[in-house]
């Protein structure tokens, strides 16, 4: 089995690398073993990276590679949605070891547009060398590239060049980060200057730009300062800079200087750089009984001393599709505030929190260096991606595109995923869905999470339907969910395997269970079997309908009073929550009662009504389940934090969904207590518990258990104390005690009745 070697580079033939939070096809991982890297004879190791592949299968596919000794192994510590390949490893960091991506669309002018992806082998040699490297036997790492380009049939751009994935970082729109402790180490590419590696990045990736930082992280030495461990793009324009505010910390000299040279730059495209500051945990350091579970007798491998500083940093995360797979490091202070700050710079992600991270920096590296994410680009935008070529000519030069005409019949062409996006909608004016009967025309999207899509969609009415208002208007038992203008919300889903396909079966049916006006209603759904390609095996897309609300989310709306320092009228606050109470009720009227299990500002639609209120719509009953459920053990308790832990949004979710007792009745007074901390967010536009942590940092955990509260300085004049104290009633840390809705209704209504006066 072996691939095609490309010749030239990957920008000649329209290639370019893209940025890691655009779509994914799959993740690579290895599988870790060496006894002279990894301590206990790498067990501990291989559970905190089942861990990982593990959550980033519940976004994407993954494929993990482990030797011949390991794969039975490996099999048995991994789902089964995974897949396990054999392959000959010298150790697990893929992100060096693997191929880096790139990505182009052909555009020939005798045939449709068809996605292309590749691979770039560059040369390693562990991180140094014989006399500086890692291990002094690199032999199977050397092929692991090119053996990852022949599994999947991928045309592979060999280069000379010694480099690894994790000393580069780019933005997917013509800019690379790098760092000149590791490009431009002698144990590296010695006969080259610092001008020729600059090419050759530009040459490789695609870009125009590269910024380079003095310096990597403090303690780094392994990969002599990967980016990856400092500073990485979190959106075209913005970093994520690894900081400490401790002057006496040696990583305060290297992040201050990064931050210089990142305010005083722009992006390839002329942006200044917007920077989020990031803190490092600890210090942390290697203590004499993990040092001493390393066999490191007659080793191959570089010494691990106990007492040396560990590279620890937030900054190494993997972006999956819709996620954020974040290192937790036992600190809980710095644990919680990344979570935070990673949750603030990606807000259309989850963020998912991989306890144990410690174990892979003990050997030198972190969560986005043991994983590869290999790119996607969705054939439905390929398709459309045909038609007029002046126009295609005319946007790719308002896209940054240098190709000339003459050049797009003999290449392929290199703009951006996002600016194909515009170039999609703008040629074609995006595409067509058939959900049953129903064709609609796709106007634009509107948001994105996870598997799932959000897009704007309009009726394509035919000749025969368009004098009685639509195909859907006779679908409809409610003539009120008609739309005037045919326009609706359609979320697409990408279901990668069964147990997907069941979930999303399960939201259709609790879905149409519910008829109320505060709750969202499912107009219709479809779910279709798919085949990307000839080679790849059949998966399903489901297509569910639903009236569209352009004026977003409270979460949208609390964000633009923000930053216009405005907040809503106490009668405003009371009408909209009423509303939300009263779809609630209606999920908890049912028999047995449903609870929804992720109410939050980002789960409730606004509507502005000129005169009125705005309309308030609960959405979203993915996590929505029957409410009462007995815990009549320990790990009945446990399997209901886990499923809390990946259902429940974290700012909102009940104490008993944290930690939950061995022996309890839960009911639907877990929803209680997200109404009061979405009341008060209402008020003041966060959560309670995140505005009690601040810039202090803490644990969420324990501020919620702890019903830590603290008011902000709201409106002028400020909001009534019954207001604070009807959310402290809501926020009762025992469940028992907590009120139902039907007393949460009464009880609004009166505050309504008080202060509409």
């Amino acid at each position: 089995m072996e691939t095609m070697n490309m010749e030239g580079t990957p920008a000649l033939h329209g290639y370019y690398m893209p940025a890691e939070w655009e779509p994914h096809s799959q993740c690579w991982i290895g599988w870790p073993e060496r006894p002279d890297n990894w301590r206990d004879n790498a067990v501990p190791a291989q559970q905190v990276f089942a861990k990982v592949a593990s959550a980033i299968s519940k976004f994407e596919h993954v494929t993990v590679c482990a030797s011949a000794a390991q794969w039975a192994n490996a099999r048995s510590q991994l789902p089964e949605n995974i897949r396990v390949i054999e392959m000959s490893l010298n150790d697990s960091w893929f992100r060096d070891t693997g191929p880096t991506f790139v990505i182009g669309i052909s555009a020939s002018s005798s045939s449709t547009p068809e996605p292309k992806v590749a691979g770039i082998d560059w040369n390693f040699n562990s991180w140094g060398g014989i006399d500086d490297g890692c291990y002094r036997d690199w032999s199977h790492d050397l092929l692991v590239a090119r053996k990852i380009l022949a599994v999947e049939k991928l045309p592979r751009f060999p280069h000379s060049m010694i480099l690894e994935g994790g000393s580069i970082h780019v933005d997917g729109e013509g800019t690379c980060l790098t760092t000149e402790e590791c490009l431009l180490n002698k144990n590296r590419n010695p006969d080259l200057t610092k001008e020729q590696i600059e090419d050759q990045l530009k040459a490789y990736l695609g870009v125009r730009k590269v910024i380079w930082l003095p310096r990597g992280l403090y303690g780094d030495d392994d990969t002599n300062g990967h980016i990856d461990n400092m500073c990485c793009f979190g959106k075209p324009g913005v970093v994520l800079l690894s900081w400490t505010d401790d002057e006496k910390d040696p990583q305060y000299e290297r992040a201050v200087e990064a931050f210089s040279v990142l305010s005083n730059t722009t992006d390839a495209n002329g942006r200044k750089l917007e920077i989020i500051k990031l803190h490092v945990p600890g210090p942390l350091y290697m203590t004499d009984e993990e040092a001493s579970g390393i066999f490191q007798e007659d080793c191959e491998a570089k010494p691990r001393l106990p007492g040396t500083r560990l590279a620890a940093s937030y900054v190494n995360f993997y972006i999956a599709n819709g996620a954020i797979i974040a290192p937790q490091f036992g600190d809980l202070k710095w644990d919680d505030e990344a979570v935070r700050v990673l949750s603030q710079a990606f807000p259309n992600h989850e963020v998912v929190r991989i306890e144990g991270a410690r174990e892979i920096v003990l050997a030198g590296g972190n969560i986005h260096c043991i994983t590869q994410q290999q790119p996607h680009i969705p054939q439905s935008i390929v398709h459309k991606l045909v038609g007029d070529k002046l126009k295609l000519l005319q946007f790719m030069a308002t896209l940054n595109c240098t190709l000339q005409e003459e050049q797009l019949n003999k290449y392929q062409m290199g703009c951006t995923f996002s600016g194909l996006n515009a170039l999609y909608d703008a040629v074609n004016g995006g595409g067509d869905v058939w959900i049953n009967e129903t064709r609609f025309k796709i106007v634009r999207q509107l948001g994105e999470g996870g598997f799932a899509y959000v897009f704007l969609v309009k009726e394509v009415v035919s000749d025969s339907s368009a004098s009685g208002g639509g195909g859907l208007a006779k679908k409809f038992k409610d003539p009120s969910h008609v739309s005037d203008d045919g326009t609706y919300a359609m979320k697409k889903v990408l279901i990668q395997n069964s147990e997907q396909l069941e979930l999303v079966k399960e939201e259709i049916r609790v879905s149409s269970l519910f008829s109320h006006p505060n709750l969202l209603p499912l107009l219709d759904h479809a779910i279709i079997s798919v085949k990307p390609t000839q080679e790849a095996s059949w998966n399903h897309e489901a297509y569910l309908l639903f009236p569209v609300h352009l004026d977003g989310t409270l979460l949208d709306n609390a964000k633009t009073m923000k930053t216009k320092k405005e907040f809503f009228s106490t009668s405003d606050v009371l009408q909209i929550f009423r509303q939300i109470c009263a779809g609630l009720k209606h999920m908890h009227s049912f028999d047995p009662p449903y609870a929804h299990n992720d109410i939050k500002p980002g789960n409730v639609l606004i509507t502005h009504r000129k005169g009125q209120p705005p309309l308030a719509i609960l959405m979203d009953f993915g996590s929505a389940r029957p409410a009462r459920r007995q815990i009549c053990s320990r790990s009945e308790a446990l399997q209901l934090q886990e499923w809390a832990s990946e259902h429940c949004s974290a700012p909102f979710r009940a104490p008993e969904l944290w930690d939950c007792p061995s022996h309890a009745d839960i009911d639907e007074r877990t929803d209680i207590w997200s109404l009061g901390c979405t009341l008060y967010a209402i008020l003041y536009g966060v959560s309670p518990f995140e505005y009690a942590l601040g810039e202090s940092g803490g644990s969420l955990q324990l501020a919620i258990v702890n019903v830590q509260i603290k008011w902000p300085a709201g409106p002028k004049p400020p909001y009534p104390d019954a207001l604070h104290q009807f959310i402290t009633w809501m926020l009762q840390p025992q469940a028992a005690v907590r009120p139902r809705i039907d007393d949460i209704i009464i009880h609004v209504d009166k505050l309504i009745s008080k202060f509409s006066q």
